[in-house]
């Protein structure tokens, strides 16, 4: 049996996101045939249906998260205005009003301050830091609209999409299911972006005792996960016996950063377990749609027992 499956991320936020939302979701439509969808860094309103930015998602269950935990803030507002839902209704109001001001800024200005940042050492830190003391709020507020969306076709597979918290403020959203008598887990992640192995390196073992616990047949591992080839977080997983889509397929991964012009791959789809087979991946997307390339695959899971026939 066929699973179709896409991962991306799609990164709203900066440089035209609402150009860019028509272009995924015109993508995403065209297509029609996804049984999962994995996106990361995924603009998430307060008040507004998710439904009208999203349009691909009506015929999909789903399940979005945002980086900063909202609950904090309206624990914050129960507390000073109990029983007056007003308030809450006010506030997200507003706080979408706000998303509007935040994406005009981050547009101009977003990916410029995040190259400066990671590719620029100390000074990029320092440029970076002088806007964040400069206009605080825009920095503080972005944080509480970016998050994840993990979509699972309705009437193909039966699944809850949970989320977890297993790194320090980084969380993964998953779903166990069952597929032609298989077991999966499906994961969709977002790795730290920065710099220090040590940090990616704990959070990656993290991740797969978490994998471990759950016991499953078949493993699929999607995402952003801010790590190239040859770095030893890529060694780990060899190591455990998972096996990336694009490098069995083409044995090599295609680079998937920055859209124009890709020269690192950080994005992928890891596979745990036998009897599967891949029949396509591809890249999708350019630098309209996001700063990431995407990654669509359909892979064939068989049954566990099921012997496939040598071709002579």
């Amino acid at each position: 049996m066929e699973l179709n499956i896409l991962t991306w991320n799609i990164n709203f936020i900066n440089n035209c996101w609402k150009k860019r939302i028509k272009c995924i979701n015109k993508l995403i439509k065209k297509r029609n045939d996804y049984d999962i969808i994995a996106l990361q860094e995924v603009t998430i309103p307060f008040n507004e249906d998710i439904k009208n930015i999203y349009t691909f998602v009506n015929d999909m269950d789903y399940k979005y998260d945002t980086f900063f935990a909202r609950k904090i803030i309206y624990k914050w507002l129960n507390y000073c205005f109990p029983k007056k839902e007003i308030i809450k209704n006010i506030f997200n109001y507003m706080m979408d009003k706000l998303l509007i001001i935040i994406s005009f800024i981050m547009s101009i200005f977003g990916n410029k301050l995040a190259n400066f940042f990671i590719n620029y050492g100390f000074i990029g830190k320092i440029v970076t830091g002088f806007f964040v003391l400069l206009f605080p709020f825009i920095f503080i507020f972005a944080w509480s609209f970016f998050g994840m969306l993990t979509l699972i076709k309705k009437n193909k597979i039966k699944a809850n999409i949970i989320k977890k918290e297993i790194f320090n403020g980084r969380s993964i959203q998953y779903s166990e299911f069952k597929y032609n008598s298989r077991d999966i887990l499906f994961i969709n992640v977002h790795l730290s972006y920065k710099n220090e192995k040590k940090q990616k390196k704990d959070e990656l073992k993290k991740l797969l005792n978490f994998i471990k616990d759950k016991k499953k047949d078949i493993v699929l591992i999607a995402g952003d996960l801010n790590f190239e080839e040859n770095t030893k977080m890529y060694k780990i997983l060899k190591k455990n016996k998972y096996k990336s889509l694009m490098c069995e397929k083409f044995g090599i991964e295609k680079k998937t950063y920055p859209s124009r012009k890709p020269k690192k791959c950080l994005d992928y789809i890891w596979v745990y377990g036998d009897n599967i087979k891949i029949k396509n991946i591809n890249l999708v997307g350019s630098k309209k749609h996001s700063d990431h390339l995407g990654i669509e695959a359909t892979i064939i899971i068989n049954k566990k027992y099921q012997v496939t026939k040598k071709k002579v």
